[in-house]
């Protein structure tokens, strides 16, 4: 089988889950929702090149859509933000992206161990 439509089939359900989850995009503008849908549709390619296992795959997609829930929960409150609780948030989101990262590497480099904190 072609490893392409392989991949395709892989996270073509994760894609969808991003599509069709309100969560990630219900406070943005239609312009901002696709442009973070398009970045989420990315990374999972992206995972999906890296052949991981079903769950590798399923946990990196749970961490992109924790990223995700926090973009849009930035654009949510962002006008009730002190810059101190904007720089928290901010902090989360680089960890999130960080866990996601971790994940990806941890199953393609067996036997790495990593701290993780999130």
């Amino acid at each position: 089988m072609d490893p392409l439509a392989t991949e395709e089939n892989q996270i073509r359900p994760l894609v969808e889950q991003l599509y069709e989850s309100e969560g990630l995009t219900d406070a943005m503008t239609d312009e901002a929702a696709r442009l973070l849908l398009h970045w989420g549709e990315q990374q999972l390619q992206n995972l999906a090149h890296l052949q991981l296992s079903q769950t590798d795959l399923q946990e990196a997609a749970y961490a992109l859509q924790r990223a995700m829930r926090t973009v849009n929960h930035l654009m949510e409150q962002r006008r009730d933000f002190s810059d101190a609780a904007m720089i928290e948030h901010l902090i989360k989101l680089v960890e999130q992206v960080i866990s996601l990262t971790l994940i990806a590497h941890r199953a393609i480099t067996p036997g790495a161990s990593y701290d993780q904190e999130t």
